[in-house]
């Protein structure tokens, strides 16, 4: 289902208000919840597992860092990246493909080259791949909407809990040293959909030894990424503890949650860094300051007044009374609530780190435990604190907890220099195969934030305030009640985010001793394909090889010429002085519709044998198509950059 929405303001551009405003988060909610629907469809046994789906899979996607795509074009103009130049007629721009996605793979999901991958990431890119057909239609169907506005559709991607990040249009990723480094799950559009609104308070060992085998600054990278991952819809606090406890920010005496601006995210993680190991360890001052923190907060209306957690990392070096800490536990989670307890989440670093408070407190009160070895895998031992809170989100369609399904937004950001700012609304994707729903991934849609100062007719920063007061309503008018199973939470505690069980996790509190991961099912009546990846003409190829081109040249397929060729004669990178570039790639407003006419013709041949397109589509878009298509009275474009664009600097972790 599309739905369409006339703005007030349509057809007179910066004259609109701020029900034009409204109108416009309707439509974009709207359409990223049908776009979770259809992958939701997608990911149905029936479907996915179809000899149609499996076949179509065989070589029929194309690898962001290794593969060349079937009908390149070098539109410029919007379409500029910094690395190859400014995408001006005659100049230097990067290379797109209108007509199909391109993939990528987390590292922690893939071997070299993010080529080599096993079933469960075979299966999620086969039945994603479908999708590509939906994004181009409902592209299609939502210019003359967002045109009113002199922007371009919003453009439409996947991320699975795998680590599987489906995009289109088509292009080539940077990849350092020739491998993927991008994981769509922690990021703050995936975790904000997965999640939902809630308050998060972190409570930081800072004893002495934490200085032993590098464990502070291990907990500091755990720390940073978790605050980075948050949401304008969350409110969070830090607390350092050692032999007393201290709030990173305000005062000791009325500390309180602060939302998760941009702002106040990189000013924690700045003290973050800051933190030093020394003194002793009281756990009781640390927890005894959290429950403070939620409780001031909510008296001063600094909360979210949803789920809560407490993210507790130490080496398990106990220094107070494990009785009287115990006391102290029960006696603060006996003001709130059943079912509305704050979840704890325990975190041991170290491999020689003292375990037996840390895991029983997350046994006692229903929270998860989990251990990070010297070098261990951040990630993976995080997991379970990103899926814990998607299943209060999954409330089957057609029930009175449904309600179209939660979407998120993120807070306006900005990637680079002159570029612009832009939003992104997302959604998360469950298998409703299964009972409870399990969390598939999630898909999001970005807005350039030029569209919204066209439509309230405002300057930036009243347009801004406007925007980003619509946006905490919006995300936060959702709060679903969390009511895991023993056994689902058994699975979390094992598993989080990886296929191999940790069996130490585990409380017992399952009378099935068979727990498995919290995953979809694999297709059994099926095989899997050999080799999804349609070529790999890229592989061992810098980025400047595999994306540079002249603005205005015909469009190339793949492997269509030698590499010694394309480095002669069609490779162009632009000398600037200043190294500002105001580019796209792909997270910004999706322009698919500016080939539109040659997207209608290739719709018809979806049906051949994906890696036979190359050689038809040459022949039939030299004919039909011309990149860019000229779209008349259009004020200029601004195209945000990609989720996968590099970090600020003050953003790293």
């Amino acid at each position: 289902i599309f739905h369409i929405l006339v703005p007030t303001g349509a057809n007179d551009a910066g004259k609109g208000t701020v029900d034009d405003l409204e109108i416009m988060f309707e439509k974009l909610e709207m359409d990223i919840s049908a776009f979770a629907r259809e992958m939701e469809n997608l990911t149905l046994p029936v479907n996915k597992c179809s000899e149609d789906t499996i076949r179509v899979c065989s070589e029929g996607s194309y690898h962001s860092c290794d593969s060349q795509l079937p009908y390149a074009s070098c539109p410029g103009n919007d379409y500029a990246v910094e690395t190859c130049g400014k995408g001006n007629e005659g100049g230097c721009g990067a290379l797109f493909d209108f007509t199909s996605s391109t993939v990528s793979v987390a590292p922690r999901s893939s071997n070299r080259h993010s080529l080599d991958v096993d079933d469960r990431i075979k299966d999620v890119i086969c039945s994603s791949l479908p999708a590509e057909d939906y994004v181009i239609g409902v592209t299609k169907d939502s210019l003359p909407y967002w045109n009113s506005f002199s922007v371009n559709p919003p453009w439409l991607y996947f991320g699975s809990e795998d680590g599987v990040f489906r995009f289109l249009p088509g292009t080539p990723n940077e990849c350092p040293g020739g491998k993927n480094e991008y994981d769509p799950t922690i990021r703050p559009w995936y975790v904000a959909a997965s999640s939902g609104p809630k308050d998060v308070v972190l409570i930081l060992d800072t004893s002495g030894s934490m200085e032993n085998a590098g464990r502070l600054s291990i907990m500091q990278e755990a720390a940073k990424r978790v605050v980075n991952t948050l949401g304008i819809s969350d409110y969070f606090a830090v607390v350092e503890f050692n032999e007393r406890a201290y709030s990173l920010e305000g005062s000791d005496e009325y500390p309180l949650l602060q939302r998760a601006t941009t702002d106040n995210k990189q000013r924690l993680m700045k003290k973050i860094d800051g933190l030093a190991p020394g003194g002793g360890t009281d756990f009781s001052s640390g927890f005894d300051l959290a429950f403070d923190i939620f409780k001031a907060s909510e008296w001063n209306e600094m909360s979210t007044s949803c789920h809560k957690a407490i993210l507790f990392l130490t080496d398990g070096a106990m220094g107070d009374d494990e009785a009287s800490f115990f006391d102290l536990l029960n006696k603060r989670l006996g003001e709130y609530e059943d079912g509305n307890l704050p979840i704890i989440f325990t975190y041991s670093f170290g491999s020689g780190a003292d375990e037996t408070v840390p895991k029983r407190i997350a046994c006692d009160y229903r929270g998860i435990w989990s251990d990070i070895k010297d070098g261990g895998n951040l990630g993976e031992a995080m997991g379970a604190y990103y899926k814990y809170f998607a299943y209060g989100l999954s409330a089957d369609p057609g029930t009175d907890d449904f309600d179209l399904g939660f979407v998120a937004w993120t807070e306006p950001y900005e990637f680079s220099i002159g570029v612009g700012l832009g939003i992104t609304a997302s959604a998360p994707v469950y298998d409703r195969s299964v009972n409870p729903p399990i969390l598939v991934g999630v898909v999001g849609g970005d807005i350039s934030f030029a569209a919204m100062e066209r439509a309230l007719d405002k300057k930036e920063k009243e347009a801004r305030d406007a925007v980003i007061t619509k946006i905490v309503e919006r995300s936060g008018a959702s709060c679903k009640r969390l009511d895991l199973t023993d056994c689902q939470l058994e699975s979390l505690r094992g598993y989080g985010s990886s296929d191999k069980k940790n069996q130490r996790a585990t409380c017992g509190s399952c009378e099935n001793s068979n727990i498995k991961p919290l995953k979809s099912i694999l297709c059994e009546s099926v095989n899997y394909p050999d080799d999804i990846w349609n070529n790999r003409f890229n592989q061992e190829r810098t980025y400047e090889e595999r994306a540079c081109c002249k603005v205005g040249a015909e469009p190339r397929g793949a492997n269509e010429y030698s590499y010694d060729e394309i480095v002669a004669d069609h490779v162009c990178v632009e000398k600037s002085k200043t190294g500002l570039i105001v580019g796209i790639t792909f997270a910004g407003g999706l322009v698919l519709a500016v080939a539109g006419y040659f997207i209608l013709k290739f719709v018809r041949n979806r049906k051949m044998k994906r890696k036979k397109f190359t050689t038809a589509l040459k022949a039939k878009g030299k004919e039909e198509a011309k990149f860019p298509l000229k779209l008349e009275d259009r004020d200029v474009i601004v195209v945000m950059p990609p989720p996968t664009a590099p970090l600020n600097e003050n953003e790293r972790i």
